[in-house]
Order: C-alpha cells, then structure tokens, then sequence
C-alpha cells in the first residue's frame, strides 16, 4: 500500500494530536517535526520532510 505523503503527514499530525507526542523519546524528532512545511497549494513541501521524519510516519 502506497500512501502519499500528504496523507502521511495528516495521519501522524493525528497521531501527535491525540497523545502520541508524549511516546516521542528523540529530541531531534521533535525538532524535525518543526521544520515540516506546506506548499502555497497546501500540500506537504517533501523537501522540508527529514528521513527521521519520514521513519518515524512509516512506524
């Protein structure tokens, strides 16, 4: 199953949302999480998305 990655980004962003930010133990997780960004067409700008990030979404 491939699922893109703005839908990725949406299903963790719930995740963190509802209590999953308490299990995150790396703070560079964390910090990559910040750096996440939109396009102006809302979408996810992927190059903003880390490989930690992108690990830890596929988890």
């Amino acid at each position: 199953m491939n699922i893109d990655l703005d839908l990725k980004v949406k299903l963790f962003n719930e995740y963190l949302e509802n209590g999953g930010i308490e299990k995150i133990v790396f703070p560079d997780l964390l910090k990559d999480l910040l750096k996440v960004k939109s396009l102006p067409n809302g979408k996810v700008d992927p190059r903003t998305v880390s490989p930690l990030v992108n690990a830890a979404m596929l988890a």
